[in-house]
């Protein structure tokens, strides 16, 4: 925005003919648009105002470019506060806009607004309550300048004998000379109760104009009377030197923040008071804030801080002598500390180039430097390997904060000691409450929370123990809105999942008028309400939130699913509901037995509501009233019939978790006293559980052996006839022996030993990335080899291969000559560099356009029009050229003949060797990226593709792209195909806990990034992929770095676009998507499609590659190689850091900065023929240093740290990469 332009200047001073291009301006009241001589001017979505002189521009008189241009500002603008620019009233400026504009823009917007906010500046005499008011620009954008939301705007408003009380993400700006005044009797609080955070702010953050300096809240009136300030949750932000978060302090009784955020400003509490005082800060990140609290003779104030972070803040606890002070815990990274009189009793806090404070009890952690992660929104986290974590005084349940977290993989605190400064809020997806019913206390929780009321409760047989049932016109079941440890909610009400069993006493004809499950509150418009209801004869289920007029959910009992309940009397049924916020999908959903219930029997479309809108959700006042199960929260409007194994989750739980019980498994192995493995199914009861023989073999053995005699329907097989360091297959059958009806294949260890020599890489590269090309890439593919080394690896190459000839398919046209000679040729270069020593596994990674085979003649995907052949790289893993035929002719869309270049194989032969392939050709969208150099086309565009991908990958293995143990999954299809294999890899990988694997689209979950995302959805030849609600491509997603995925590695199914190289002719391919997707920036390592990998195996350390061997049949398909490096590892660990060598004649002195992992030891390797000379390791370290008395001129070290890596595969040896240091 710039406005009030003085005579003589102008909105833009233009030099050097610069191309401008502008964005939502809004220029109000100048002499002159621009003076200078530019190349070109674009406006879009622009308010030029009361301006004298506007010259062309590009979008001028143009309704796509969505500008405006108005002679006079009358009726234009409104002024609130020191905002004078927002839209008046009504304003016909507003929806106007075009989408058309940067990503980044468009997406700020959900925050961002032309309303103002409401004035208020009278005083508060009666309790009230604020929240979010101002729309926010989420529609077709408005024209001009967006101002940061605001919801009030306050000056000088009275607290008096009230409470004031700020919720759901507010924002409120505050004008000079103060904000809120705290009168006698005046409480001001602020609630946790979602995710978004309230605001409170100096004006000048958020509006042009400023009063000077403001204090947001201030203490005023009479000395005597308390008041209080309570705020969770809340930013208070304050420009550098402009005023107080909180002045004054004499008469403030408690003063408490927790999960606060502290920018600015002042905080202080300065002389004598009159009433006791006890304040505490809990759980807070200051940022660059004075904080002055006590005299040093005040002995009627306490201030307690614990799990605080004062980054570049300066601190001065002024404690009177013989106070009572306690600040523990807590992390002071820069600034300073001030202590001019008594200082607090002090323990376990954490300093960044600072001293510890005075009296410190000896148990700090003292830092040199702290690196923070960032995610997202530029939100700061712990690395796992800092010092930092575990390191409090006291447990993270005892501090209130188990639930949260301080990394970014979103892990949480859990039951082990505090980890030290602030913590966020865990987003972490889990299962926060679980009822059986059963034992003596049937009627408290297994996280042990009690009902604080139950009228007509009794506990009768269900098919698990006991199972609950309520009975009576008043019967209630209630239960607390918090946890026990007061900190995470029972019940979720913006997003969430109930899963039960229940036995109704009614059928689908009889169902009640209505029969809550769930319900907080008990007034219309305030009110949570989950029920069956009889819509006119009609069963259906609805959910309710705010407005009962218009469901989140809306849902017909449709006989095909609840059968169950057709006739009288009814049998037990598995349901499910999931509901979410109006920005993820699908969350609206009903499931029965665990399928989910849809209204379109062809496909997934699931019949649900708009979502709930925070907004919508019941106040705090009715949430601490609690929830009532299985009643109303009155009473009465029972369920009407048996309720048995409640579980509550915090996040929609998504059809693989539904089904976690049927496929999965997980191991625990034991090494000590006798080694011993126990494999687990998730423990939830079923009815009628099938039994099943289960088997045990060697990896690579052939022969099954019983591991029960009989067979069980048991959740947990015992096995104890196995020994360590050996990696075993289980499965299970039916029949003995097993047949075609072996089952969930999973492979296990037990302290596997560290893989010192992983095998054998043959490094095929395109020559346009090697030396003499103008796209050399020497410098990246190096640091590959190098890593490949670092792993394990001995590395043939980088080789030079041949680039594929670009070409049309037409049914007239053959593979053409040069491409069938290139294809041999790079055939024999795999061949003549592959190790054939027994037991060394080969891999082949190619970088580039290197010639592409083709095989097949099926329409793989269901459809005629796209009938082989297919792109087909695992050509590449079989040394036998005899397996693949070309004497075949097919009729068809794509007709072939015999030795037309195309081979005839549907499915490949057994694999020698996984392929893996990166190859960013043809992906012209991405020259239009935002994080990639403008004007990139060609051979030019994917070298900085591959640049940035080899970029990738290296940061991957050295442990700097961390994302939390998750994957999603999401399913729009009626077959469940790729489900199996993402429980069992799920389970391998994290176990079986709840939170690994939930529905989301690909784009959904920035916040909570995935290890694996799995999409079986529609695709189009145009390469567009349905991942939710909508089409999904490069072009209009991918290529924006906010848009970005946050995945590592993809397991797709659909149409389309599995053959890679697709495309109306080959000349010409559209932006493929599974190659797209490792064009991105920060994710994207790896992608794979169709079912039948062997993903088990990666939980025991195995590289990706090894999933792609072993398949048989139509789970070979020759298509089916691997997008992306096929040797990476699914947990990398961090490398150790400043590697040295000192040498003395023979001796030579190693040292190095170990990387804080837990349990680690150290590894030391040496060659003296440079990379290619490393085998077995030379010595096992458990100190960070090693002593080598006879070292040969010229030797290379390695050094790769090492620790036990504990997964649901068992357990093994993890290594990380190798740091190097050559010694002369």
């Amino acid at each position: 925005m710039l406005a009030e332009v003085p005579a003589g200047g102008c909105g833009f001073y233009l030099t050097d003919a610069p191309t401008l291009e502008l964005e939502h301006l809004t220029l109000a009241k100048a002499p002159v648009l621009y003076t200078g001589s530019p190349a070109s001017v674009t406006l879009k979505n622009s308010l030029l105002v009361e301006v004298a002189a506007i010259q062309d521009y590009t979008g001028r008189n143009d309704r796509a470019y969505g500008n405006a241009e108005e002679a006079s500002a009358a009726g234009v603008f409104q002024t609130v506060g020191g905002g004078a620019y927002y839209l008046a009233a009504n304003s016909l400026y507003r929806d106007r806009g075009t989408d058309q504009i940067d990503a980044n823009l468009l997406a700020d917007f959900a925050e961002m607004t032309t309303y103002p906010p409401e004035l208020r500046a009278t005083a508060i005499t009666s309790s009230d309550t604020w929240g979010p008011r101002t729309a926010r620009d989420t529609d077709q954008p408005d024209l001009g300048y967006h101002y940061p939301a605001l919801d009030y705007w306050v000056s000088q408003v009275a607290i008096q004998n009230a409470t004031l009380t700020l919720r759901n993400g507010v924002a409120v700006a505050a004008g000079a000379p103060d904000g809120f005044e705290l009168d006698p009797g005046g409480t001001l609080t602020a609630e946790a109760g979602t995710l978004e955070m309230n605001r409170l702010l100096h004006q000048a953050v958020a509006q042009e104009t400023s009063d000077g300096a403001v204090t947001l809240i201030a203490q005023t009136g009479a000395s005597g009377a308390s008041r209080a300030v309570d705020l969770r949750a809340t930013q208070l932000v304050m420009p550098a030197g402009s005023g107080s978060h909180f002045s004054g302090g004499a008469a403030t009784a408690q003063l408490a923040l927790r999960d606060c955020e502290v920018y600015g400003g002042l905080l202080s509490c300065w002389g004598a008071g009159y009433i006791l005082r006890s304040w505490g800060l809990y759980n807070n990140l200051w940022a660059r804030v004075s904080v002055s609290l006590g005299n040093g003779a005040d002995n009627n104030l306490t201030v307690h801080a614990r799990n605080n972070t004062f980054w570049h803040c300066s601190v001065s606890p002024n404690m009177a002598p013989g106070g009572a002070w306690e600040w523990k815990d807590n992390l002071f990274d820069h600034g300073a500390i001030w202590l001019y009189y008594a200082w607090p009793q002090n323990d376990h806090n954490g300093y960044v180039g600072l001293s510890p404070m005075y009296g410190s009890g000896g148990n700090d952690v003292s830092l040199d430097s702290l690196d923070y992660l960032e995610d997202a929104w530029g939100r700061g986290w712990y690395s796992d390997t800092t010092r930092l974590t575990g390191a409090g005084s006291r447990t993270a349940a005892a501090a209130g904060l188990a639930d949260y977290t301080t990394g970014l993989d979103q892990n949480l605190e859990g039951t082990g000691m505090v980890s030290i400064g602030f913590h966020h809020r865990s987003e972490a997806p889990r299962r926060v409450a679980h009822w059986r019913f059963n034992g003596a206390n049937w009627l408290e929780s297994e996280q042990g929370q009690g009902p604080e009321s139950a009228l007509g409760a009794t506990a009768e047989t269900g098919f698990d123990g006991t199972a609950l049932r309520l009975s009576g016109a008043s019967a209630k079941l209630i239960y607390p809105e918090m946890q026990p440890t007061g900190v995470a909610p029972n019940l979720s009400l913006q997003k969430g999942s109930i899963r039960l069993w229940f036995k109704p006493d009614w059928t689908l004809s009889t169902v009640p008028t209505r029969a809550t499950l769930l319900e907080v509150g008990e007034t219309v418009g305030n009110q949570w309400s989950l029920y069956f209801k009889n819509a006119g004869g009609t069963p259906e289920i609805d959910l309710i939130s705010g407005n009962p007029g218009t469901p989140q959910l809306h849902m017909p009992m449709d006989g095909t699913f609840f059968s169950k309940w057709a006739n009288s009397p009814a049998d037990w049924l598995r349901l499910s509901v999931t509901w979410g916020s109006p920005s993820l999908w699908p969350v609206n959903k009903v499931y029965a037995d665990s399928q989910p219930v849809s209204f379109n029997y062809g496909t997934w479309k699931y019949y649900g509501g708009t979502g709930i809108d925070p907004a919508d959700l019941p106040d705090a006042a009715v949430r601490g009233q609690g929830f009532a199960l299985s009643s109303a929260h009155a009473g009465g409007n029972v369920a009407g019939g048996l309720v048995d194994e409640v579980e509550l989750f915090n996040y929609p739980i998504g059809k693989v978790e539904q089904l976690w019980g049927e496929h999965a498994w997980a191991a625990e192995a034991q090494a000590t006293p006798t080694p011993h493995i126990t494999l687990r199914q998730t423990d939830d009861p079923r009815l009628d559980a099938t039994a099943y023989y289960y088997w045990r073999r060697p990896f690579g053995a052939t022969t099954w052996t019983k591991v029960q005699d009989n067979p069980t329907s048991a959740r947990t097989i015992e096995d104890s006839n196995v020994a360590v360091n050996v990696l075993y297959e289980y499965a299970r059958s039916q029949t003995d022996p097993p047949g075609e009806d072996l089952q969930g294949v999973q492979t296990v260890g037990i302290e596997l030993e560290p893989v010192h020599q992983r095998g054998h890489v043959i490094l095929l590269v395109d020559p346009t990335f090697l030396p003499g090309s103008p796209n050399d890439l020497s410098a990246e593919i190096a640091q590959l080899k190098e890593d490949l080394v670092g792993d394990g690896w001995t590395v043939a190459g980088p080789l030079e291969a041949r680039r594929h000839e670009e070409q049309t398919i037409s049914p007239a046209i053959q593979y053409s000559p040069a491409n069938k000679a290139n294809l041999a040729y790079v055939h024999q270069l795999i061949a003549a560099n592959y190790d054939g020593t027994p037991g060394v596994e080969n891999v082949v990674f190619i970088l580039g356009r290197v010639t592409i085979p083709y095989s097949g003649r099926g329409g793989f995907d269901g459809h005629p029009s796209h009938g082989g052949p297919w792109v087909a790289d695992t050509y590449y893993g079989v040394l036998d050229e005899q397996l693949w035929t070309d004497n075949q002719t097919t009729s068809g869309a794509q007709w072939r003949v015999a030795d037309d270049g195309y081979f005839d194989n549907d499915n490949a032969p057994p694999l020698d060797m996984a392929v893996g392939r990166v190859d960013f050709a043809k992906l012209d969208a991405f020259a239009n990226a935002d994080f990639l150099p403008p004007n990139l086309s060609g051979p030019a565009l994917e070298a900085e593709l591959l640049r940035l991908y080899l970029n990738k990958d290296h940061r991957y293995r050295m442990g700097e792209l961390p994302v939390g143990k998750r994957m999603s999954y999401q399913d729009n299809i009626i077959h469940d195909y790729l489900l199996p294999d993402a429980a069992r890899l799920g389970a391998s990988l994290f176990g079986l806990d709840y939170g690994v694997c939930f529905n989301a689209k690909p784009y959904v979950l920035p916040q909570a990034p995935c290890l694996w995302a799995w999409y079986f959805n529609y695709g189009k030849p145009a390469q567009q992929y349905l991942g939710g609600d909508e089409w999904f491509a490069a072009e209009d997603r991918l290529v924006f770095s906010a848009e970005e995925p946050a995945n590592l590695f993809y397991h797709l199914m659909g149409s389309f676009f599995a053959d890679w190289n697709l495309g109306s002719t080959q000349s010409n391919p559209p932006d493929n998507l599974m190659r797209s997707l490792l064009a991105t920036p920060n994710y994207g390592l790896a992608c794979v499609a169709w079912p039948g990998w062997k993903f088990d195996r990666l939980g025991c350390g195995k590289h990706l590659g090894t999933a792609m061997l072993g398949r048989t049949g139509n789970q070979n398909r020759a298509f089916m190689s691997i997008i992306g490096d096929p040797t990476l590892r699914m947990s990398p660990m961090l490398p150790v850091e400043d590697l040295a060598a000192i040498r003395s004649g023979s001796t030579v002195l190693l040292t190095w900065t170990p990387s804080g992992q837990a349990g680690e030891s150290w590894y030391i390797y040496r060659s003296t023929t440079g990379l290619d000379g490393f085998s077995t390791p030379l010595a096992l370290a458990t100190e960070p240093a090693f002593t080598d008395n006879n070292s040969p001129a010229g030797a290379m070290y390695q050094v790769r740290a090492c620790r036990l890596e504990v997964t649901g595969g068992g357990s093994y040896w993890n290594l990380s990469q190798a740091r190097f240091i050559s010694v002369p």
